[in-house]
């Protein structure tokens, strides 16, 4: 990263960057260039940075208006929905914002989804879990104080602000959780 002199200002040149992730999360797991990459370079010095789960027509929408160097998503505009992935990067290209999604290396990261979330939660990650390839996108976690199985639920449903289904099938108390944040569509 580049500190301009006596400006407090931080700008990341696209090649340093990569650098950095290549560091970070590990030239093994960037291999795959499906599963992360830049849609659009269109700036190589980026001072404002966006991100967003997912690129869509609206997150470059919001992106151009916020006047962003960089958009950061964690998936690629999806091919399911017909010229969507086409529309995106246009508009990318037409509004100078370059692009770059990290999916399946970020879920596998030490900081990932599914880690991140066991250690919200409360437990210590002890085992990754669910390999796709050189990636492990799931984690198991261990409480030190097991729970209640109705208290892990509530606990799940404030973490997240949102209702979560819950199906209790016993009534011993929870002392391992395995997360896997992804993969929805498979259930």
């Amino acid at each position: 990263m580049t500190t301009l002199s006596g400006s407090g200002e931080t700008r990341v040149d696209l090649g340093e960057l990569k650098k950095f992730l290549f560091d970070l999360l590990g030239a093994d797991k960037l291999a795959d260039e499906t599963e992360w990459g830049f849609t659009v370079e269109a700036k190589q010095e980026i001072k404002w940075i966006g991100y967003a789960t997912n690129l869509t027509p609206e997150t470059v929408e919001k992106a151009a208006k916020a006047r962003v160097d960089l958009l950061l998503t964690h998936h690629e505009a999806w091919d399911f929905v017909y010229g969507m992935k086409e529309f995106c990067r246009e508009e990318l290209l037409r509004c100078g914002i370059s692009h770059l999604f990290i999916h399946l290396p970020l879920d596998d990261a030490d900081f990932g989804t599914s880690a991140s979330l066991v250690r919200a939660l409360g437990a210590t990650v002890t085992e990754r879990t669910h390999p796709d390839g050189v990636f492990r996108c799931g984690a198991v976690g261990e409480f030190t104080h097991p729970l209640r199985f109705d208290v892990l639920a509530k606990r799940l449903e404030a973490l997240l602000d949102e209702p979560v289904e819950a199906w209790k099938a016993h009534d011993r108390m929870v002392n391992r959780i395995c997360a896997v944040t992804g993969g929805g569509q498979s259930t």
